[in-house]
């Protein structure tokens, strides 16, 4: 399935929820931007930011389940 920005954040959550790594994709990306922010408020050195958004988006997926399927959620669910 081919996801567009169109996409409800409420459907994504539950698709990446049961294992479809191209919705969490789409969530990654529309999110992307955000997290690279706060690492950067974090993190002086680009290499330390780079490895805070992986860990931060590996811990994500592996507890994208615990995640509200409200759309407001997932912006402030991935910063923290």
């Amino acid at each position: 399935m081919i996801y567009t920005q169109a996409a409800q954040p409420e459907s994504l959550v539950q698709q990446a929820a049961c294992g479809n790594a191209e919705a969490f994709g789409v969530l990654v990306r529309e999110n992307e931007q955000l997290l690279f922010s706060v690492a950067a408020a974090c993190f002086q050195d680009p290499g330390d930011r780079a490895d805070a958004v992986q860990e931060a988006l590996l811990t994500a997926w592996h507890r994208i389940g615990t995640l509200r399927e409200e759309p407001f959620s997932v912006p402030g669910w991935c910063a923290f």
